[in-house]
């Protein structure tokens, strides 16, 4: 959320925001998917300090299922962040 944070203002000094909220919406977005995807992988995978779902029958199955949705989140970053700027030209 930090880097999205970051990314929102240095495009709001660049101003690269848009006028449709797009570009805003997709920092927000974008830096989600980026704390899932860190988060995920060094929590979840190399320190191994907690689990989504500890108790579930296969819990590597739901660590993976958000890993993905931090990977959904900065794919549909990108393509609002693209569609504002198409706007925009």
């Amino acid at each position: 959320m930090v880097w999205g944070a970051i990314k929102i203002f240095r495009d709001a000094r660049k101003h690269e925001l848009g006028h449709n909220g797009n570009i805003f919406l997709s920092g927000i977005l974008i830096g989600g998917g980026v704390f899932n995807l860190v988060e995920g992988i060094i929590d979840h995978h190399i320190l191994q300090l907690h689990r989504v779902r500890p108790m579930a029958e296969n819990p590597l199955m739901y660590d993976l299922a958000f890993l993905a949705s931090g990977v959904i989140l900065i794919l549909i970053g990108y393509w609002l962040k693209n569609q504002g700027q198409k706007a925009h030209d």
